[in-house]
């Protein structure tokens, strides 16, 4: 999107990502028909937005200076604003390795917990 040849950017940053994986309700780790716990755990993530004035040449990582571009957060060339400001998330899905429903159960179960989550709108963001 461009707004008076200045080119607003959405981004996504978190300081650690952990995933573990717990089989429930299976003997010796052999999961037979049995469900799937699996855990994702991720600190200070962050939802940012801001405006570029020039030529954003890529959108890749690929590259040293593309990366230290799209790392380059806060820097006076690029202002980049929080939407949400970094909090903590730990995500819990529950699923049958099988694939069918036991009694009531559902398929799959989704979890997630968060720590306190702020949030602002910058006028440049509303316009």
């Amino acid at each position: 999107m461009q707004l008076d040849s200045a080119q607003i950017l959405f981004g996504l940053r978190f300081s650690s990502l952990t995933v573990k994986q717990n089989p429930v309700g299976s003997s010796s780790g052999k999961l037979v028909g049995g469900q799937v716990n699996k855990t994702l755990d991720i600190k200070g993530l962050a939802i940012y937005c801001g405006t570029h004035k020039g030529i954003i040449e890529s959108t890749s990582l690929d590259d040293e200076t593309d990366y230290k571009f799209w790392c380059n957060e806060g820097s006076e060339s690029n202002l980049f604003d929080h939407l949400l400001h970094p909090f903590d998330v730990s995500v819990s899905l529950v699923f049958n390795r099988a694939g069918k429903l036991d009694g009531d159960s559902p398929q799959y179960s989704i979890v997630a917990e968060l720590t306190a989550m702020v949030g602002s709108l910058c006028s440049h963001v509303l316009e």
